[in-house]
């Protein structure tokens, strides 16, 4: 009796290891994503600018969302013959970049207006701790890609969302101050939602 007793136990103990739910593993990228997601949600409830911001090495139109004060989301656009650029930048809640999109835009024909524009690329890059987790190139995706390409292009972006960063906060400061005296609302307002980069599905 005994015996079987043991028998039994170790059967149940068996498929019990067998059939039971995998526990999921954590990825940094899920919880940036999420993160994302609530930005877009939250979208049409957020303060927003919109500045010409020039450097020596890009000349972009950039919109900021701002949620009590603090940036959560910029948009940056260049234009040429071809088509255009963008990038979006979202931000955690310590103000850190989290997630970075490179869009590649191109007219049609030669009309240039933005209807006649068409998405021909994207590349979503993550990050943690102002480092590069994983790189979305396509369908090809990488993590801890030593890619010199890949590298180069986050690096680049990194540091531009941290001259943007800097800049439009002097602005919103101005603008605020501006708004405070003058109670002019046309350069700070509530907008809708924009278009979700790849980072946020």
């Amino acid at each position: 009796m005994r015996v079987f007793n043991l028998t039994a136990v170790g059967i149940l103990l068996f498929t019990s290891s067998v059939f039971a739910t995998p526990k999921k593993s954590y990825s940094p990228t899920t919880s940036i994503q999420k993160r994302c997601a609530e930005i877009q949600t939250n979208l049409k409830n957020h303060l927003y600018i919109t500045k010409r911001i020039s450097d020596e090495r890009f000349d972009d139109v950039v919109t900021a969302y701002f949620q009590n004060k603090r940036i959560e989301l910029i948009v940056s656009e260049t234009y040429g013959e071809a088509g255009k650029i963008r990038h979006e930048y979202y931000f955690g809640k310590n103000g850190e970049l989290i997630l970075a999109t490179n869009q590649l835009f191109q007219y049609q024909t030669k009309q240039s207006s933005d209807k006649n524009l068409v998405k021909v690329s994207e590349n979503t890059y993550y990050y943690q701790k102002m480092k590069l987790v994983r790189a979305v190139d396509g369908k090809n995706v990488a993590t801890r890609t030593s890619h010199y390409d890949t590298q180069t292009r986050s690096r680049y972006l990194l540091g531009k969302s941290l001259i943007l960063t800097k800049q439009i906060k002097e602005q919103h400061d101005e603008i605020i101050g501006q708004y405070q005296q003058n109670s002019d609302l046309a350069k700070l307002t509530r907008r809708k939602p924009t278009e979700c980069g790849a980072g946020c599905d």
